[in-house]
């Protein structure tokens, strides 16, 4: 205990439950990779469809690999998400062919799977500590 009487360790209930996080969250990891890597291989994660057209264009308008119309009317889908694909190095753009070589969008799936596993993260510290 400090002296201005909090203590420094985590609650008992988080501690319970900190080596089976970690465990859960070094699988989560390697499953996340392994999945990446499969999306990196198949005409599913290789051919953007409906939105994901339209979000990696936007991208593309930021990071100037494509012409930016000026907005002339108001956003209809998410507009931070083309930043969040631009600053992740995927606003390169669809190609011509619609066809992205395998890594392309790596780093945004990356970003995305560490969300994901931040979003179990606090869900199960929420969790322990409502034990």
């Amino acid at each position: 205990m400090s002296r201005s009487g909090v203590s420094a360790r985590p609650p008992a209930g988080l501690r319970s439950v900190r080596t089976p996080l970690l465990i859960a969250g070094a699988l989560l990891c390697a499953a996340g990779a392994i999945l990446i890597a499969q999306a990196e291989r198949s005409v599913f994660g290789r051919v953007p469809i409906l939105d994901e057209v339209w979000y990696l264009d936007r991208a593309a308008e930021l990071t100037g690999a494509a012409p930016r119309d000026p907005v002339a009317e108001p956003y209809f889908m998410s507009p931070l998400y083309p930043v969040l694909i631009a600053a992740t190095g995927a606003g390169g753009g669809v190609p011509a062919d619609r066809v992205f070589d395998g890594g392309a969008l790596r780093g945004l799936r990356a970003f995305q799977w560490a969300l994901w596993l931040g979003t179990a993260v606090l869900l199960a510290a929420l969790a322990a500590r409502a034990a």
